[in-house]
């Protein structure tokens, strides 16, 4: 099987997509990797130039200064045309079976190829819009293009793949698809190299029962929950639960001095060695993963912790309930938890430190299980067989 790979961005120019686009860049790129070790022969179609348009900087600038809204160039109609032009152009030449598109629908919108289309992402735009941060206070013909875009490829798709049901229930719930073309599949650990169970085990092993260490992991502090995070910490050391909070991928946004029990360590790149050696490090010796989230779709860092054997503590936000199971790899709270809630169980499950090791053990099942780049390749091609070929007969 040929599949061409349709993306606005290089797919394997790590360098490229590391800060810019890190999560669904990572995603892409592990996601091929994959593919291509199962035998799945991929073209790459992108980078996708993007066309001029006429007065955009003074469109963005009319509607944030004086209507207090966002443009978006890049949700142009005239833009998305000009990306499926583009791919057109290099799939006339490839001989494809199936065109595959990660990340997002803008490079598909309006992509006419006789190949069936699969998209591949983690939300639609529709449940973004109001959601996050920089999709809300839209202007109008922003707004509309992205829903006009998205439905319009989801009208070409043979078949749509998203990381969480909370994300396909959307595209259901927002978009006239078909239920039986859309499919969820979880996305794994962006690692380049996972530790082998003996490691986790060893690791586990060697976390001591004091301090308790929790790791907050984000590039958007007040999204991703810092604050909250910060506050749970300084709640187990008020309990008498000595606790560090170490933050990674960003500064965090606080009036106040941080207190003494937060260590900061800024971003880290993972494509690079002394970035990947960081966070295999960190991981390694924490003991909670927490990620109060205010809003979120399926972070690709509940995955890495588990590969590390470490339970995540996460807001029910998103599609957060596919990633972690109650009891199994971690525990999910109300999107408007008190930190009391995030204590009462960090404190419950140290207080009796063989289960907390049991649950850390499980955590890394969960990982080798369902949350790795292998079994997230082989459940997308045998939906990319099902694009090309049909759904398999019965027994």
């Amino acid at each position: 099987m040929r599949l061409a790979c349709v993306t606005q961005h290089a797919v394997l120019d790590r360098r490229a997509w590391a800060k810019a686009w890190p999560g669904l860049g990572g995603a892409s790129f592990h996601l091929m990797q994959a593919l291509r070790q199962l035998s799945v022969h991929v073209d790459f179609v992108g980078p996708l130039k993007e066309t001029r348009v006429l007065l955009a900087p003074f469109k963005s600038t009319v509607y944030e200064r004086l209507l207090g809204t966002r443009y978006y160039k890049w949700a142009e109609p005239s833009v998305l045309r000009h990306y499926a032009r583009q791919a057109e152009s290099a799939l006339a030449s490839l001989g494809a079976d199936v065109v595959f598109c990660p990340a997002n629908a803008l490079p598909i919108a309006y992509l006419d190829c006789p190949q069936p289309l699969v998209l591949w992402t983690d939300a639609p735009f529709s449940a973004l819009i109001d959601y996050y941060e920089y999709l809300s206070h839209l202007c109008r013909s922003t707004r509309a293009a992205l829903l006009g875009m998205e439905a319009a490829a989801l009208q070409r798709c043979a078949r749509v793949v998203y990381s969480s049901e909370w994300a396909a229930e959307a595209a259901i719930r927002d978009y006239p698809v078909d239920r039986a073309k859309v499919k969820v599949v979880p996305w794994g650990a962006n690692l380049d190299s996972a530790p082998a169970a003996s490691d986790v085990q060893r690791m586990v092993e060697g976390r001591p029962p004091r301090p308790c260490r929790v790791l907050f992991v984000g590039m958007w502090w007040t999204r991703k929950g810092g604050d909250r995070a910060i506050a749970v910490a300084r709640q187990l050391n008020d309990r008498g639960l000595p606790t560090e909070l170490t933050v990674v991928g960003c500064d965090p946004i606080d009036a106040e001095p941080l207190p003494g029990f937060v260590r900061v360590l800024g971003f880290q790149d993972q494509s690079t060695s002394r970035g990947a050696e960081t966070m295999r490090r960190v991981f390694a010796q924490s003991h909670f993963l927490i990620l109060p989230s205010r809003a979120d779709c399926t972070p690709l860092v509940v995955a890495e912790a588990n590969a590390f054997g470490v339970p995540c503590l996460v807001s029910d936000v998103g599609g957060m309930a596919t990633l972690v199971h109650d009891g199994a790899n971690g525990w999910k709270f109300s999107r408007d938890a008190r930190a009391e809630e995030y204590c009462e169980r960090i404190i419950s499950t140290m207080r009796d430190y063989e289960r907390y090791q049991q649950l850390a053990s499980s955590a890394f099942q969960e990982y080798a299980s369902r949350l790795n780049w292998t079994a997230a390749a082989r459940a997308t091609r045998a939906v990319i067989e099902e694009a090309v070929v049909g759904p398999r007969a019965g027994p």
